[in-house]
This record gives structure tokens, sequence and C-alpha cells, in this order.
């Protein structure tokens, strides 16, 4: 006997109304008429007050021990508990793909929004998963009602958007998939920090023979000004802004801003690599690109950009940016300008394919575009900080003010342990089989004087929590670990022996700092990146090796990606 017919059982014994048991038991009529038919179960606190109810009305001021028999018995035909996980994952990538706030789901639902923020990690768990469920449904079905904001939804879940045109079997299949259903689209924050993780700026030059690729001189020829309509046409004016770029005589920097839909054209099997091939052929110009990224589009579209721009970010040639509060309603806006030829380009949302682009080489547009552009970038704000082996002074200036600030909280997802922590015996063994040069040495040790430093110069109430990998032997042999040495911007590895990775493991767990915390994880999720998530609302992701470059995002998006990614922590 399940819940509902326990509860209807026991008021059929009884005899009484619903109103005088809801009413007996201190809750809403609402509330009883749902759990009578069975789509919510109460929770702890409701099921003891519903429990002395219907002891009250069987026995009016006996008892006691009849309501923990009626306890009992509803206690035992409530469902056994939910695993919330994946109803707090899919909650949390529902958000994410429909760039929903948490802000904006709490004033709906009437929630705290630091609580709702843990239940979107797991950290908690609400009473009444159902009610929670259905509220969360309701407020995204009310609140996206555009064919655009359906079709988002559509290919979250993996259905045909026809079938969420009505807001009845939109909620519907939604709710379905709340409880559990596979999300069908890549986890995008996860897929950028892997990509990272896995990229070499050799390797890519290699691959697109970047080396030996020659500028064009000859000028490339095109109208002095064209109109493109649709998605076929606007791909071909994209293309030929970069052609007449590239073999232009002008070294201006190239300007570049987009929120239209990006995945359309993603998936076209020739454009993206046509584009990058283009954008490569820009940097070998030695052009200098500012990109004004759209982070207001969906998170996937954003993530898919940035994703496409990780060669352009190694190299030192491209400075993000992004503008912030930008509403511009039904309408979607194109603006590239370069020394050659500007392109703008505008479309109505969900209407992308009858979108027109406008390319000219019209000394006066490129004045007035021109003009525009400096105009925009001035209005921008950067997206990252972007720090090179030429800016390794800037990037410890950068750690030592963020280190002394007072009161920060920092987590480290480290996939070696840390330099700070080893003791300059182990060092200098490690060093000497690695046949690193005298020069090189003198340099590590340098470094890892500065890393005690700033871990030693720590207000008393900043707390450190480092999160490392615990590998065995045998994951060891698959992966070797090398010495953390991003900070130092130094591109060789330094490989531990196994007997050195542990004896450092050991040293970093009993270091002595009572502002650090060290937690272990059975898993490796990366190999030459490293994430630094603080408290003062920034993210830093290092990459180690080819080459060694620090990302720091402040934008509360990127950042609240990067920490809700971070591995779950095994003690």
């Amino acid at each position: 006997m399940d819940f509902s017919e326990q509860l209807n059982e026991y008021i059929g014994q009884l005899g009484c109304t619903a109103k005088a048991l809801a009413e007996a038991s201190g809750v809403s009529e609402a509330q009883l008429s749902r759990w009578r038919a069975g789509t919510r179960v109460p929770n702890e606190e409701q099921l003891l007050r519903l429990a002395e109810g219907i002891a009250k009305l069987a026995a009016p001021g006996s008892g006691a021990v009849k309501a923990q028999n009626v306890l009992r018995a509803l206690a035992a035909s409530l469902p056994e508990d939910e695993d919330f996980a994946p109803v707090a994952n899919n909650f949390n990538t529902l958000l994410n793909a429909l760039d929903i706030k948490t802000a904006e789901v709490a004033k709906g639902l009437n929630f705290d929004a630091s609580y709702l923020s843990r239940i979107r990690t797991g950290q908690r768990k609400p009473a009444d998963i159902s009610s929670f469920v259905d509220g969360v449904c309701r407020f995204v079905v009310k609140k996206c009602t555009s064919e655009a904001e359906r079709a988002a939804i559509a290919v979250l879940i993996g259905t045909d958007a026809t079938e969420l045109r009505n807001a009845d079997d939109c909620l519907r299949v939604l709710t379905k998939w709340m409880y559990g259903g596979e999300s069908q689209i890549r986890d995008t924050a996860g897929n950028f920090l892997q990509k990272l993780d896995d990229f070499d700026l050799n390797d890519y030059i290699r691959s697109i023979h970047f080396d030996e690729l020659k500028v064009p001189t000859a000028p490339f020829q095109f109208p002095t000004a064209r109109s493109y309509t649709g998605l076929k046409e606007m791909m071909g004016a994209e293309l030929s802004f970069l052609r007449a770029t590239v073999t232009s005589r002008s070294d201006e920097p190239v300007l570049i801003y987009s929120d239209m839909p990006m995945v359309k054209m993603a998936k076209d099997p020739e454009f993206p690599k046509k584009w990058m091939f283009g954008m490569a052929m820009m940097l070998k110009k030695g052009l200098h690109l500012d990109m004004i990224h759209n982070v207001d589009r969906p998170f996937r579209e954003m993530m898919l950009g940035l994703e496409a721009y990780i060669p352009m970010y190694m190299t030192g040639q491209i400075s993000p940016y992004y503008l912030k509060n930008t509403n511009s309603g039904p309408f979607h806006h194109l603006l590239e300008v370069s020394g050659a030829a500007a392109l703008s380009g505008e479309a109505i949302e969900g209407n992308h394919e009858r979108g027109r682009y406008y390319l000219s080489k019209n000394r006066e547009d490129l004045r007035y575009y021109r003009n525009r552009a400096n105009d925009l970038l001035g209005k921008a704000n950067p997206l990252m900080e972007i720090y090179r082996a030429d800016a390794e002074q800037r990037f410890r200036r950068f750690l030592t003010e963020g280190f002394q600030r007072p009161a920060g909280e920092w987590r480290f997802t480290l996939s070696s342990p840390p330099a700070f922590t080893i003791s300059d015996a182990l060092l200098k063994q490690i060093i000497a089989h690695n046949n690193v040069s005298e020069n090189d040495a003198v340099r590590i040790f340098e470094y890892v004087s500065f890393q005690r430093k700033l871990f030693d110069s720590m207000p008393e109430n900043s707390t450190v929590t480092i999160e490392l990998p615990d590998l065995d032997q045998e994951e060891f042999a698959t992966y070797p670990l090398s010495l953390s040495l991003s900070g130092l911007f130094y591109e060789t590895a330094v490989f531990y022996f196994y007997e050195e990775y542990r004896e450092h493991l050991r040293q970093t767990l009993e270091q002595k700092n009572k502002n650090i915390s060290v937690k272990l994880r059975q898993s490796q999720p990366f190999r030459n990146i490293q994430i630094i998530v603080h408290s003062d609302g920034w993210a830093m992701v290092s990459k180690s090796n080819a080459p060694s470059i620090h990302f720091v995002m402040r934008h509360p998006k990127l950042v609240d990606a990067i920490e809700r990614f971070t591995p779950l922590v095994v003690e």
C-alpha cells in the first residue's frame, strides 16, 4: 500500500472530511488533496502533524501512543528516499543551458538564493523534491515562451520542439526529464577545460602547417559593397571578410563582435575549417584581434565560441572582452572591422536564416564602421586577463596582491602537488635525474621560494583548500606527473619518479599551515591544467605546457561554471 492509499484508508476509517483532517493536522486543504492524489508526499514535520491530527480525530484527548502507531504506518508507506543527485544535476544544466540566473528562480519559487545555489551544487536537498521539481518546471515553462527558448529546451532534453509548443505538454515532458533524464548537450565548461588541457600549440601549428603558410600578397577582389542574405551567403560573407583582411596591406587591429546564433553555422561541415584557417592566416600576418564575446547568449553557445578561440588565446594576439547588461530584445547584430573591410549584420531572434550581412571596402564605410567599433570597444570590459611568459612579473604581482588581501577563501584543484610544500632535498633529487641545467635549477628553486613566501604571507583569516589526485602506481605509470611549475612559465616537464610523487604528496598532507587543508580525490580529470577559485569572485585556469599560460576570469557566469565543474573531493 502506498502513501496515498494508506492516507485515504485512514480518512475512510475516521469517517471525517478532508477539511476536518487538514484543520486537525495544521496543514492546508490543498496540501492534503495532493497527498491523497499521490502527486506529493509530506516532509518529516508535515508527516508528524498529520499523524497527530489523525490520532486526535480518532480519540480526542487520548492518544500519544496511537499517534506513534499512525506515524509508523504512514512512514512505512512512503517511497524510499529519492536520489536527488540526478535532479540537482539536471536543474543545474537547465539553468545553464537557458541562461537563467539563480536569483530569478529563487524569487519565482520564494527560495533563499544562497540556499538554491547549494541545491544546484548538490550540497542541499529540498525537503519536498516533487514540489521543488514542479515549481522549477512551471517557472521555466512560464518564462521560456519564445520559439528559440523552446527550441533550446528541446535540444537539451532530446525531443522535437513541436512537442513543446503547448505549455502543458512542455511542463509534462520537462518534469519527466528533470527526474533523471539524460542531458543531450555536452558539459560545456568541462569540454572547454578538457580542450585546454589537451591543447598543444606546437601540435596545432604542425597540424595546420602554420609555419609553412604564406600570407597572400595579391589583394582579394570583391565588389566595393555587397549585401548577403541567408545562412549560406552569411558564411560566405564571413570568409570574404577574412580573405580581404589577410590579403590587404593594412596592419590595423581587427575587431569582432557578434551575438548571432552560432550553432547552425558550426554544424556546416566546411565552414568552421575555413573560418579557422582564415583566423590562422590573420595571426600569421601578425594582426591583433579585439574580440568582444557575447556572454548573454545561451551558455552552450558562449562556451562553444570560447573553445574556438583557444588557439588564438595561446598566441597572445587576442584580447577578449564582453559587454555588460546587453539587451537588444529580439535583435541580433554582428560587427567585424579591419583595415581592409567592414562587415555588419543583423537578424531577428529565431530567424537567423533570414538575416542580412553588409560587406564593404568603401572608404567612407570603413571610417564609419571603424568609429563604431572603437565606440563599442570603449564600452567593453576585459573578459579575461591572460598572462603569458612575457608577463611573468605582472603575474607574480597579481598573485602577491591576492594572497595579501584579508579574509580570502581559496580553492585549488591541482593535477600534481603544489610547489610550496616540497622540501629542498626532494626538489634537488628530482631536478638531478631530469638533467635540468644549472641556470634552470636556480630559477626553479627561486620560484619554489616565492611560492612558500606567498602562502606564508596569507592573513590568519584566509583559508586554502587544496584538492589533489591520489594515484596508485599503475595510474601513475600511465600518466606520469611532473612538478607544478606553470607560474614559472617553465615549459619543459620535470617528471617525478613514483616514489618521489608519493613523498611530495606526504609532505603536502603533513604541511603545518593551519589555514591550509588538503583533500585527496580518486581521479585525475586533467594532466596539464590547474584551477584556482577565489572568494573575491574570480577563477584562474593555469596551463603548464605548450604554452604555459594563465587565464584569470572575472565574469560571474564563467567563474560559476569553472567553480561548479571542480571535481568532487573524496576524503
